[in-house]
């Protein structure tokens, strides 16, 4: 009863979702819960949705990145390795969807925002669907000032009040 619906829509008309808004706004929260929906589609099960259409994609993630002592391998590694992987699949077909949470996080904003917008103009290339959360707001401009086909902005929107900050989770157009 107290689940919020908030759409997502990727093709013809757009197939990178750029997804802004504060810390604990949403936005990883609306990005497990596409690929959950997809994954549960895709296997044949149920999904959580008032209308579901959808062709079958591979899903390729970028969240929740650890590094990894065992094998050796940096987090900063391991987030390119998972990327790479994204950007091969996508090369062999479109029916590809990435998820990305903060795209290169660990790296300075310059080399983060400049691997992150060419990334997310080749990926659109290819007809993949792309979802990304950032806190990088020259991403947005991507859509705002460069009017790169195929990209849509969203936000999601808090509010202070007093000393509280407080959230609605409605997904929102545009930038935050």
């Amino acid at each position: 009863s107290s689940a919020v619906c908030n759409p997502v829509m990727l093709g013809e008309d757009g197939n990178v979702l750029l997804v802004t808004g504060s810390n604990m706004a949403g936005k990883s929260t609306y990005l497990k819960s596409i690929g959950l929906n997809v994954a549960l589609a895709n296997a044949g099960g149920p999904v959580c949705a008032k209308g579901f259409r959808w062709t079958p994609v591979e899903i390729h993630s970028d969240m929740n990145v650890r590094d990894s002592l065992d094998d050796g391998k940096s987090y900063f590694q391991v987030e390119v390795e998972r990327v790479r992987t994204a950007i091969t699949r996508a090369e062999s077909t479109p029916r590809v969807l990435a998820v990305f949470d903060e795209l290169f996080r660990g790296t300075n904003s310059t080399e983060r925002v400049a691997l992150a917008r060419a990334i997310l103009r080749h990926l659109r290339s290819t007809g993949a669907l792309v979802v990304v959360a950032t806190h990088d707001a020259s991403l947005t401009r991507l859509v705002t000032e460069e009017h790169e086909p195929g990209m849509i902005n969203v936000h999601f929107r808090e509010s202070v009040e007093g000393r509280d900050m407080r959230f609605d989770y409605r997904l929102r157009e545009g930038p935050a």
